[in-house]
């Protein structure tokens, strides 16, 4: 017999309500889903992985604060080793979508800035533009 006919009013309630909250998680990796699914429509996967794509959001984000970050923040974006993440970083780099520079009071320092070609990017994936990075 099916459980979902033997269980009384109380318990439909709280199968309701545990239904409810699995729905709003469902609705976020929905929205999750249909975002990753928008960037590789109009940004094809052959131009930036997933990795690089948070990095470069990660610097699109400071920008828009003014801020510029440092290379040692990028590692725990990106969840990757120091060398993976300089090999990434290299790649948008050479890519043009971002700048690395070193800064004045020390030299270990390096500092990594969105390019305004990088800004168009990421604002033609939100915007629904189907020329980022082709």
């Amino acid at each position: 017999m099916n459980k979902r006919s033997t269980i009384d009013w109380s318990q439909a309630t709280e199968l309701r309500g545990s239904e409810a909250r699995r729905s709003t998680v469902q609705d976020a990796a929905e929205a999750e889903l249909a975002a990753l699914h928008n960037r590789r429509t109009r940004m094809p996967s052959s131009r930036l992985s997933d990795t690089e794509w948070a990095i470069l959001l990660e610097c699109f984000v400071a920008d828009g604060d003014g801020k510029i970050l440092a290379t040692k923040s990028m590692e725990a974006v990106a969840g990757v080793s120091s060398s993976t993440t300089s090999r990434i970083i290299d790649s948008l780099e050479g890519k043009g979508l971002v700048t690395r520079a070193g800064f004045e009071g020390d030299r270990r320092l390096r500092l990594v800035r969105i390019t305004q070609e990088g800004r168009s990017a990421v604002r033609t994936v939100y915007r629904g533009g189907s020329e980022a990075l082709q």
